[in-house]
């Protein structure tokens, strides 16, 4: 039987006839005990469906934890570290260049995002060749970069 901490009863077993849906509120929740004595199915590995002796079922997905961090397929780690990549450099960017910013949003400096993407090509096992002076040239662009205009999004 499983067991995790937290609220041992956060659907009493006399309302259980009447669930229909489950919100997952906190990280820790269990359902009642007697739930587990009923037929449980894996239909996801991330998600059991529990048919109960009326007929009804429960689906209940990530055991009860918190959804979005327990079936992380919706953030791929690798999508989470471009994003917190992109937020610690914004963060550095607006703590050095404090008078280039006004209150209010901005966008990401395009060099940020193609530093982002640069320090995670190796992951795709991608690697990138240096622009030539003659291709910098033909597309005026910087060598380094940025290789696209500002208004460009990614």
């Amino acid at each position: 039987m499983p067991s995790w901490p937290g609220d041992s009863e956060a659907i009493p077993k006399q309302d259980i006839w009447n669930a229909s849906f489950i919100g997952i509120q906190n990280s820790s929740t269990k359902l009642s005990n007697s739930i587990y004595l009923w037929l449980t199915i894996v239909i996801f590995f991330t998600v059991d469906i529990y048919h109960l002796p009326s007929g009804r079922a429960i689906i209940l997905p990530a055991d009860g934890r918190v959804v979005n961090l327990s079936c992380a397929h919706g953030n791929p780690s690798f999508v989470m570290s471009n994003s917190f990549s992109n937020q610690i450099l914004a963060q550095i960017e607006l703590f050095t260049k404090k008078e280039k910013y006004s209150i209010g949003i901005h966008t990401l400096p395009k060099r940020l995002d193609e530093e982002v993407a640069l320090a995670h090509l190796d992951y795709l096992g991608v690697k990138l060749e240096k622009l030539t002076e003659t291709q910098s040239a033909y597309l005026d662009l910087h060598p380094d970069g940025p290789f696209k205009p500002g208004y460009y999004r990614y």
